[in-house]
């Protein structure tokens, strides 16, 4: 009973602290369930399906020859020209020639006239008269057969000469007393010298007559081309017209010629040189990461194309065939770029001072190269007919590309996030050799588990050049793009490298961790892989 009721006084109290704990009450979304981690299926590929062997240098190579010579050239040219031996004016076209005319259109009669003949009936004697008058105003003519002209010409051109009217001006006013307006109208014309489109001669500045105080002549001028035998043009032939010559010009030139020419030449005593790569077929992918350092921030999808890249990072041997192809000097500088510091003793290749041939010490032979610059990767990679790997290029191919692991986040399941830390899973100890157990040294490459692409050593062993320049916001900038490469840098000569290595604590090794040095710097940590776009 004891135990039942300190039991009650226990949940009592522990109710009170919670209340108030909660005294306001607490509202909340539901989140996605991510404890069940919902894998995405994606296929797996073959074993060994995606391995290709690439020949990156042959016995049969091509070596360039440039020749130039000067080539002087003499020649002669022959200029033909013609000199006109008659005037122009009688080849060329004349100006036409025109007599002036002037045309009679029509009469205008005197306001004085007008009023003698057709007097204007005050409005009194319209009253008065009435129908008897209408009888002697209204007009009885043929209004048309006075002339064909629109009469809107008359009565504008009425306008233009005070105190005359035009014939419609006078039978068109029903004010007057127009009886035998037609018959007297033509009589006054009858006596006039010109009848209507009569040509009258030429008076200059003239545009009407008056033939006496009654009557006004209006004129039209008139433009009649003038034919004159003397303008037309004579035909002659060019012998008659011109003299020909003939002129001579010698001319020198010197050509410098420049000229590249190409010969394949077998090297019986060297050998081909093939390296293993993958193929990484191209897709969609995610680079960075939310959740660590900043320049990794944010996560930002991507679309990549398919590419080669090597199968493990390049070795002691290998890295040799080049090193005495670019005939390497015992400083390690190629045209006086320094690719590799042969001098540090975990640089594990000799070069023999008499000879100048470089060789991978014993045992070593299958060992990643280190202590390389950018510039002695890339220049081996250009040889071998690729490049280095970009950044996005080398992240995406760590990730597995298209066969990634990787979980959904949200309901739609449109957002995801990989399931791997590091290239090919959680665990490092089995992926790649780091501070905890490589014992202190560097390991020959694929003795660990490679990723889902069959890719070896991307976390861990060694740091691996990228082609690109290093930029901490070089993620943000680039969102949603396809295949993007930094070329500018916020810190001079930075170039990105990738991976960790057999001396990095294990979070260094992570897909997403991003690092950078300088491109003509080298140490025992780093060294690289070969990429090739796929063809």
């Amino acid at each position: 009973m004891k135990r039942v009721l300190t039991f009650l006084i226990l949940s009592i109290f522990f109710s009170n602290c919670k209340q108030q704990e909660q005294s306001i009450a607490n509202y909340y979304e539901p989140v996605f369930d991510q404890t069940g981690k919902q894998i995405v299926q994606v296929d797996i590929p073959e074993p060994d399906a995606l391995d290709s062997t690439v020949l990156i240098r042959s016995n049969l190579r091509d070596t360039r020859y440039f020749f130039s010579d000067t080539i002087v050239i003499t020649d002669e040219f022959y200029f033909d020209y013609a000199e006109l031996m008659v005037p122009v004016e009688l080849i060329n076209a004349k100006p036409p020639t025109y007599d002036t005319f002037l045309v009679a259109r029509d009469y205008l009669y005197s306001h004085k006239f007008a009023d003698t003949y057709f007097p204007v009936i005050p409005d009194s004697m319209r009253l008065l008269l009435g129908d008897s008058l209408s009888a002697n105003m209204k007009y009885t003519g043929d209004i048309d057969s006075h002339s064909p002209t629109d009469t809107s010409t008359y009565q504008t051109d009425s306008v233009f000469y005070e105190n005359y009217y035009s014939y419609y001006e006078i039978v068109g006013d029903d004010r007057r007393d127009l009886f035998k307006a037609d018959s007297i109208l033509q009589a006054q014309t009858e006596l006039a010298p010109w009848k209507i489109h009569d040509s009258i001669p030429y008076f200059s500045n003239m545009e009407t007559i008056f033939v006496d105080s009654t009557l006004r002549l209006l004129l039209d001028t008139v433009y009649v081309e003038v034919f004159d035998s003397s303008k037309i043009i004579p035909q002659m032939s060019f012998d008659v017209m011109c003299d020909e010559y003939i002129d001579t010009l010698s001319r020198t030139d010197i050509i410098l010629w420049e000229h590249e020419v190409v010969f394949w030449i077998f090297y019986p005593e060297d050998v081909d040189v093939f390296v293993e790569m993958v193929r990484v077929p191209g897709g969609l992918f995610k680079i960075g990461s939310n959740f660590y350092d900043f320049d990794e921030r944010p996560a930002t999808n991507l679309r990549m194309s398919g590419f080669l890249l090597g199968k493990y990072e390049v070795t002691n041997e290998v890295f040799c065939y080049f090193l005495n192809d670019m005939e390497c000097d015992s400083l390690g500088l190629v045209d006086g770029v320094k690719v590799i510091d042969l001098e540090h003793p975990l640089t594990r290749i000799t070069r023999n001072r008499f000879t100048g041939e470089c060789f991978p010490d014993k045992g070593w032979e299958d060992y990643p190269v280190v202590n390389v610059s950018w510039h002695g990767a890339q220049m081996f990679c250009t040889m071998g007919g690729g490049r280095l790997p970009s950044e996005a290029e080398w992240e995406y191919a760590a990730r597995g590309a298209k066969y990634a692991r990787k979980y959904s986040v949200n309901w739609d399941k449109s957002d995801f996030e990989y399931d791997y830390l590091y290239a090919g899973g959680n665990y490092m100890e089995q992926l790649g050799w780091f501070v905890e157990n490589s014992r202190g040294t560097i390991w020959k490459g694929g003795m660990l588990k490679p990723n889902e692409l069959g890719l070896y050593d991307m976390s861990g062993n060694v740091w691996e050049w990228c082609y690109d320049k290093y930029r901490s916001d070089f993620y943000a900038r680039n969102g949603d793009s396809t295949d993007p490469m930094c070329l500018t840098s916020d810190k001079v000569g930075a170039r990105v490298n990738r991976g960790g290595s057999w001396s990095s604590d294990a979070t260094f090794c992570r897909a997403t961790n991003r690092n950078y040095l300088n491109e003509y710097e080298m140490n025992p940590y780093l060294g690289f892989r070969i990429m090739k776009p796929l063809k």
